[in-house]
């Protein structure tokens, strides 16, 4: 039989080496795990649904169910591919405009010329708000998750500028400034 000191020593070397292996585990994952970083440029290169601009008896104007198409070319391939924005919006008195919709992102390739598209697998599925300027300028923040390929369980946290000029004109790209962010670490705990 062990005396007693030797059986609560033995207690609190295990109880207190719990908390700094689950710890060491954390940190490990958050070690690997890093947000990414990337840049690109979205050119539109088409709009199969305009959508239809409805005004009310007080004469507000909304946008509703337009849809458009993004040659998204960024730094980190995980985000280059071909995008479908869907567009809701209403006008405010000065001349600006609120949008929101969502949006999806297959990832893939362009070829040089930028008119062929290969998919590589993956799909991202965002959400967006923001302005439209009177100037036709853009501010939008875009949130979403990754499923299938590479990007499977990914977020993704993005901002999108563009220039005054024309609504939907090919010619002003967008601008994209974003992160990669890992998956979200389980909440589930396994002894």
């Amino acid at each position: 039989m062990k005396p007693i000191l030797q059986q609560l020593a033995g207690r609190r070397a295990f109880s207190s080496g719990l908390p700094i292996t689950a710890a060491l585990v954390l940190l490990a994952a958050f070690a690997v795990k890093a947000d990414t970083s990337y840049t690109g440029t979205g050119w539109v290169i088409g709009a199969p649904v305009p959508g239809i601009w409805c005004t009310n008896t007080l004469g507000q104007v909304g946008l509703r169910g337009n849809a458009h198409l993004v040659r998204v070319q960024c730094t980190d391939a995980r985000v280059t591919g071909r995008r479908t924005v869907f567009v809701d919006g209403g006008a405010q008195a000065d001349g600006s405009s609120l949008l929101y919709g969502a949006a999806y992102q297959e990832v893939g390739t362009w070829d040089a010329t930028g008119t062929n598209f290969t998919p590589a697998g993956g799909m991202w599925e965002t959400s967006y708000r923001g302005t439209m300027g009177a100037d036709g300028s853009l501010q939008l923040h875009i949130v979403g998750y990754g499923w299938g390929g590479t990007i499977d369980g990914l977020r993704l946290d993005e901002t999108l500028t563009r220039a005054a000029g024309a609504t939907l004109d090919p010619a002003i790209p967008y601008n994209y400034t974003g992160m990669i962010k890992p998956a979200p670490l389980s909440t589930n705990l396994a002894l």
